[in-house]
């Protein structure tokens, strides 16, 4: 099987495994709704920030040298282990011991309640990210899909099992808990302990090459969070808890179709770019971004062309404020993708700096977005993330458009096209809720079913019409994908024979 198919394989495997574990986590944390508040969620997420804060700032670029350095073998893993175990629970102590200032400093005094418990959490998942990224450097993406996705269910099981009895917003720390334990249970059976657990002693060139790989990435990482969720932070200082907490879950139903899927096929396309040769990695970064366009895209844009129909079905009245929100940043979350897609190019291609460098940019364009459009209201807030995000994928693909010569116009006049076929499916929903005339609070289900079904039948037909390039290239795939595995597993029983 060659890599562009297997590597496609990988990436579906990784996204529908992904994306239906979120689907789950999603539906669990509607249900969670109506036994937590606003502001109760809102507490809880600040609480995560903050910890993601630390831990991403001190940690996060060390699980990426395994799979950037495929060669280096179990003295890098044994080294990354250490080094990743020693990092974690000093930045762990210190924020315990400031997080009660830090909490009052972002208008949210009562997520120091949910601080232990989280930072638990979060260092037992640093650990689980080591054997994880070692089976993404070896391809067997399935895995890690499914333990991905498995976590979500549990995340969702424990949290809502432990909510319905009380516990408020301690189930979600103790879901926490649980699906850290899960993820390190999953991912460390599935990997040689060798590859990463092999004692020996600390070499100072190795552990000087991690830390020169890493600095840049955990900076990048920090900016990356710092434009994704301190965001939350600065709606939580200039509205409250309970407005940060309707933000926060109207962005993570937003990101479910959009960065969601972005990161998954970031995970893919990291380890197979780094095989091939670099002449190679432009031609797979053109056709990798429409093609992922093809999938998330119309998922972002029915999202949002659907929250006030989905809020008014799902939500009790204590959400109903999120649908505005939910609508504006599903509809511009279709940006994250492609700039995940170009960050992975530019992780392969050995250009640390420049990740940051983009990193960096997008965080200041969200922050100073947020402040400047939340002067006209939390709705306007949710504007930002879209601007800063479109602006930061379209500096990065024109950057390496100029230095390696990736043919932009080809990139966006494939995303243009899909986005073509996103526009009719959106206007088709609309004319048909027009033409209904009914109150959405009235038969709402069938409504949305109805809508569903028409904006599909739309889309597909539309982007036939107006994308066939792209679609025959994901349908190319798909078939060489399904003939691969056909020819081996006709291999494999020969050979049995």
């Amino acid at each position: 099987m060659s890599l562009t198919t297997r590597a496609v394989g990988s990436a579906l495997w990784h996204v529908g495994a992904g994306l239906g574990g979120r689907v789950i986590g999603a539906l669990g944390t509607l249900m969670l709704t109506r036994y937590l508040n606003p502001d109760v969620v809102g507490e809880v997420g600040a609480a995560a920030v903050l910890v993601l804060t630390s831990q991403v700032a001190t940690s996060s670029g060390y699980g990426q040298y395994v799979v950037a350095h495929p060669s280096a073998g179990p003295v890098a893993g044994f080294h990354v282990t250490v080094l990743s175990a020693c990092t974690v629970a000093v930045v762990s102590l210190l924020l315990l011991a400031v997080g009660r200032p830090l909490c009052h400093l972002v208008n949210v005094p009562g997520a120091i309640a949910f601080l232990p418990g989280l930072v638990a959490a979060l260092a037992i998942q640093r650990i689980a990210e080591i054997p994880e990224r070692i089976l993404n450097r070896e391809l067997r993406f399935r895995r890690v899909a499914l333990g991905s996705s498995g976590a979500e269910v549990v995340f969702a099981t424990v949290a809502l099992g432990l909510a319905s009895q009380g516990w408020g917003g301690q189930a979600l720390v103790a879901a926490n808990l649980v699906r850290a334990f899960f993820r390190l249970a999953v991912f460390a059976s599935g990997v040689d302990p060798r590859a990463w657990l092999r004692w020996g002693p600390l070499n100072r060139a190795q552990v000087l090459s991690i830390l020169g790989f890493a600095f840049p990435l955990q900076l990048a990482s920090l900016a990356n969070l710092a434009a994704t969720q301190w965001g939350n932070l600065v709606v939580a200082v200039m509205f409250g808890p309970a407005a940060m907490g309707l933000y926060t879950l109207a962005y993570n139903l937003a990101e479910i179709p959009s960065d969601n899927i972005g990161e998954a096929l970031a995970d893919v396309l990291l380890p197979s770019f780094t095989r091939l040769a670099p002449g190679l990695r432009q031609e797979a970064l053109v056709r990798a971004i429409p093609l992922v366009a093809l999938l998330v895209f119309p998922l972002a844009v029915g999202l949002g062309v659907e929250a006030h129909t989905l809020v008014i079905t799902l939500f009790n009245p204590r959400w109903q404020p999120m649908a505005p929100l939910l609508a504006v940043l599903a509809v511009l979350g279709v940006v994250f993708p492609t700039a995940s897609a170009v960050v992975a190019y530019l992780k392969a291609s050995g250009r640390a700096r420049a990740v940051l460098a983009f990193q960096v940019v997008h965080m200041v364009l969200l922050l100073g977005s947020i402040v400047s459009l939340g002067r006209l209201g939390l709705t306007w807030a949710t504007v930002a993330p879209g601007l800063a995000g479109g602006s930061y994928a379209l500096l990065a693909l024109l950057y390496v458009g100029r230095v390696d010569g990736v043919p932009v116009m080809r990139a966006l006049g494939g995303l243009a096209r899909v986005l073509l076929a996103c526009a009719s499916m959106a206007a088709a929903v609309l004319a048909f809720r027009h033409l209904h005339g009914r109150d959405p609070t009235h038969h709402a289900i069938g409504l949305l079913a109805a809508e569903v079904a028409v904006g599909a039948a739309v889309y597909v037909g539309t982007a036939f019409l107006v994308a066939p390039v792209q679609v025959t290239d994901l349908l190319t795939s798909l078939t060489r994908l399904r003939e691969s595995r056909r020819r081996t597993k006709a291999g494999a029983l020969e050979a049995d024979i």
